[in-house]
């Protein structure tokens, strides 16, 4: 193999890496965040962790898509800052990512309430994907943003 075609692969390996750690640290956020939002806010886990029997009030619903927003720009942002190049791209792929899976999501919970067994209301069901989505590219954008910065300190720092 030549080596631009290693340093491609390496490039897309990168690239690829960055999304899935982008992805779990998004899900491990959201699942700390909501779970301490439901310890303090009095939620039976049960309900928190949506059984199947349990349906959460509106007013969790509304306070787990509003921690969504700062797991989703966290997941975006360190998606961003392993990806090296490309950082806003990155992030929107692992918002898109976010998308399809919110609306598997969606498609087993409308097959859920045809049976009657599903937990989280509609609206909840339509912006949990779009905040992730829009979380993922402020984390992106957020660290994007620093880039200036530190191509500046480091042309400074090597032309002392």
């Amino acid at each position: 193999m030549s080596t631009e075609s290693e340093s491609l692969l390496g490039t897309i390996g990168r690239g690829a890496l960055a999304v899935a750690v982008g992805y779990v640290l998004l899900g491990m956020a959201t699942l700390v965040l909501n779970y301490a939002a439901a310890v303090i806010m009095g939620v039976p886990l049960s309900t928190a962790m949506a059984e199947p029997s349990a349906r959460p009030s509106a007013v969790y619903s509304a306070v787990n898509l509003l921690l969504s927003l700062p797991a989703a720009a966290l997941g975006g942002y360190a998606t961003a800052s392993i990806a090296r190049r490309a950082r806003v791209v990155h992030a929107i792929v692992l918002g898109i990512l976010v998308l399809v899976l919110g609306a598997g999501y969606q498609l087993v919970q409308l097959v859920g309430r045809a049976e009657g067994s599903v937990t989280e209301p509609v609206w909840y069901l339509l912006l949990l994907p779009a905040l992730g989505f829009v979380g993922a590219l402020g984390g992106g954008f957020l660290r994007a943003r620093r880039e200036p910065a530190e191509v500046g300190q480091g042309l400074s720092a090597t032309t002392r």
